[in-house]
């Protein structure tokens, strides 16, 4: 990995541009269709193989053969086709179970080579492919168990994971960070988030940031939660990190103040503290706390750390033409979005937190989108609306409580071909004043929408002062509601 920082504090980079002459990815432009498949032309640029009819990606960092992802760009556009849907030939399971569909790959002549497989759409000729190698080994920069960290002026044109990552670390600074394609002869940069924050504290703070053209969302911040495998009878908890991806990462120290959330509705039950604990494996680990009635304890039930929730502050960047989101907000700290672009394929800014497969912990207390323009967001399939915000708990919750805070949009444009502006289940508080909601024809409908909002199970509303252009009188009086 090009740059790790462990164990430090006080650490400033500047000027520091990351890149791969060979990137991990392969990307070829569709010259051929039929309902067999696709014939793509490689560029110079990418280095493979084809073997027994798979196909193998030969980067000296991390060889493979296994062939995750095809997805098609369009060509004008240099972004994901619209309403296009992921082709996954290769998955895992939350326990890492591998799980793979059948393809056929036959190298034609020089540099040319058709792919026989069930495209959910069939891909057109003169489009850009995408395809994904299942490895993410390899990230740019990896931040971990440090404090007062500055990324100045950093540039990162590709990766064969995230752009930056870090984990529990304290007050991070980005300042003028890109993470976008090399040039022109490439449509994508990292091979999956641009910047990923996972149990971080004190204040994550962007400024000056441009993401485009990654393979995943721009930036998400977020916890764990730790499933309670087991409660002894002196109280010690053991804890299991629930997807593979996140064990052996140390989410909890002593004096850590946690919740003990329920299963089922994800609402605190008790808030303790950790006395000690003990990692058994990279799996599991044994915790002993002080403060917690054991009575009120079921397995099932989740822990979530309150010491590593940091704020967070996002001013002026611009993020787009990647796969799926932009912004993902998981953090009980305050969070603020503002005077920013996005033009993503999916929801622009998801406030979430849930027991799915990533297992990654909220709720937001507070979110601010001020001064943002969303500029025709969810031209592809990833998301609901342009904001959702969501509690993934389990199917037989019956508790309709708030699970996020409040949520303040104010001052935004709204450009927008489809006009859902936001999804919301389980918030306390959300308030939609002085935006500008302009309809556009960017791209064709692709779906009825009657109302701006959706809501279910939110508790205030304030919606008022709002401008809107373009839509029928009905859409224009549902955002006037307080």
């Amino acid at each position: 990995m090009p740059l790790v920082i462990l164990n430090s504090e006080n650490v400033t980079v500047e000027d520091l541009t990351i890149f791969w002459d060979r990137p991990f990815h392969c990307e070829g432009d569709v010259i051929d269709v039929g309902e067999w498949g696709c014939t793509l032309s490689i560029p110079q640029e990418f280095d493979y193989e084809v073997r027994e009819g798979k196909f193998h990606f030969l980067n000296e960092d991390t060889p493979s053969n296994i062939v995750k992802n095809m997805l098609e760009y369009d060509a004008e556009r240099r972004e994901t086709r619209f309403q296009v849907w992921d082709n996954f030939l290769r998955g895992y399971s939350p326990s890492g179970e591998m799980i793979s569909r059948p393809y056929q790959v036959t190298a034609l002549s020089s540099r040319r080579v058709r792919f026989e497989m069930d495209f959910k759409s069939t891909p057109l000729q003169g489009n850009r492919m995408l395809i994904m190698p299942a490895s993410r080994n390899i990230p740019a920069i990896v931040i971990q168990h440090s404090r007062s960290v500055s990324l100045n002026n950093t540039s990162i044109y590709s990766a064969g994971a995230m752009g930056v990552i870090a984990q529990v670390s304290h007050d991070l600074d980005l300042r003028g960070l890109k993470i976008i394609p090399r040039s022109e002869k490439y449509y994508v940069s990292t091979g999956v988030d641009a910047t990923h924050f996972v149990n971080c504290s004190g204040a994550i703070s962007f400024k000056d940031c441009e993401f485009s053209n990654h393979i995943d969302d721009a930036i998400n911040v977020h916890g764990i939660y730790l499933r309670i495998a087991d409660v002894r009878s002196d109280g010690t908890l053991r804890l299991e990190h629930m997807h593979f991806q996140q064990q052996g990462v140390d989410m909890l120290r002593p004096d850590d103040i946690i919740s003990i959330d329920d299963q089922y509705s994800l609402n605190p039950k008790e808030i303790g503290q950790v006395a000690s604990l003990e990692r058994i494996d990279a799996r599991f680990l044994e915790v002993k706390t002080y403060g917690l009635q054991g009575n009120k304890v079921s397995v099932g039930d989740v822990v979530n750390n309150l010491s590593l929730q940091p704020d967070m502050k996002v001013n002026r960047i611009r993020t787009g033409r990647n796969r799926a989101r932009g912004i993902l907000v998981s953090t009980a700290g305050d969070a603020v979005i503002k005077n920013s672009y996005f033009h993503t394929p999916g929801t622009a800014i998801r406030i979430s937190g849930g027991i799915d497969k990533w297992y990654e912990s909220g709720p937001v207390r507070r979110v601010s989108m001020t001064s943002n323009h969303f500029d025709n967001c969810k031209y592809g399939v990833w998301g609901n609306a342009v904001v959702d915000a969501v509690a993934v708990d389990a199917s037989e919750n019956k508790d309709r409580s708030p699970y996020h805070g409040q949520l303040e949009m104010r001052d935004n444009t709204f450009s927008t071909f489809d006009g859902l502006l936001a999804d919301l289940y389980r918030v306390k508080a959300f308030s939609f004043v002085g935006n500008i909601v302009e309809k556009t024809d960017a791209y064709p409908a692709f779906r009825d929408v009657e109302q701006p909002i959706l809501s279910k199970d939110v508790g205030t509303q304030n919606l008022r002062s709002n401008t809107v252009r373009g839509f029928d009188p009905g859409y224009k009086a549902a955002l006037s509601k307080v």
